[in-house]
């Protein structure tokens, strides 16, 4: 105990001299550390939870090659704006993220406009990112309702209800239980792993094996778009959506 408290202490002194050298002071708490950082940000991704929820949209447009080819495309491109966005981290560390950023490196003129524009997008992609997992969240609830109670009349408004219970649980966790959310983010962290275990050793064992051709060359355009390629782009949809959210982790840091 000792030991993980010299840690913490030794954790905060560094916080503490990153603030000061950028010239804040720091008001607020810190609890969060590498692991429960970590379990954060693949609970706020669920980029395997995502793709199994929305893969009939590339499905659908792109077909099977265009789902895998297109995780590529969205993958690289992910790769290639956070490799830049780390490095903005290492530099100024701040809870404000992306418009701090952007108030340090934009021209003295339009500093303050830009980081302005910039903070309310990332506010507004907050909580369009929020309504969207609760949505969700309260739609899969409905779904395993009717998958077990084939006696369920599903109505829309069932979803909505759903949407805000998942809503007012997730501010009663966050206001109530705000102590308890590393060890929250910790728990996510271990069920995104084993989970994932779970879905994909029983996938691979059992599930039917199909033809290389149908897998890395069959595009579908069930969509009736005008090209192939449009086609292809719309099905990105599912795919960056599984890739979503992961500016959140930055403001962590």
């Amino acid at each position: 105990m000792r030991l993980e408290h010299d840690g913490e202490s030794l954790a905060g002194d560094s916080d503490r001299e990153e603030l000061n050298r950028l010239g804040k002071k720091q008001v607020l708490r810190r609890g969060f550390r590498f692991l429960s950082i970590l379990g954060f940000s693949c609970a706020v991704l669920i980029t395997w939870e995502a793709s199994l929820v929305l893969f009939l949209t590339g499905l659908r447009n792109g077909g099977h090659a265009g789902i895998i080819y297109g995780y590529i495309v969205i993958w690289a491109g992910n790769l290639a704006v956070f490799t830049t966005l780390s490095e903005l981290v290492s530099m100024a560390p701040t809870s404000g993220g992306q418009y701090h950023w952007v108030a340090m490196l934009a021209p003295k003129s339009m500093a303050k406009f830009l980081s302005y524009i910039t903070g309310w997008l990332t506010v507004a992609g907050w909580q369009a990112g929020f309504a969207s997992a609760c949505f969700l969240t309260g739609s899969m609830i409905q779904g395993l309702i009717i998958f077990t109670n084939p006696s369920y009349s599903p109505s829309s408004w069932h979803t909505t209800l759903l949407l805000c219970a998942v809503a007012l649980y997730c501010v009663f966790v966050n206001v109530v239980t705000s102590r308890l959310l590393p060890a929250f983010e910790k728990i996510a962290l271990a069920v995104h792993v084993l989970g994932f275990l779970a879905v994909l050793i029983p996938l691979v064992t059992f599930g039917e094996k199909n033809d290389a051709n149908l897998v890395f060359k069959n595009f579908i355009n069930e969509g009736n778009w005008s090209s192939q390629g449009v086609s292809f782009l719309v099905g990105l949809i599912g795919n960056a959506f599984a890739f979503l959210g992961q500016f959140t982790v930055l403001c962590l840091f």
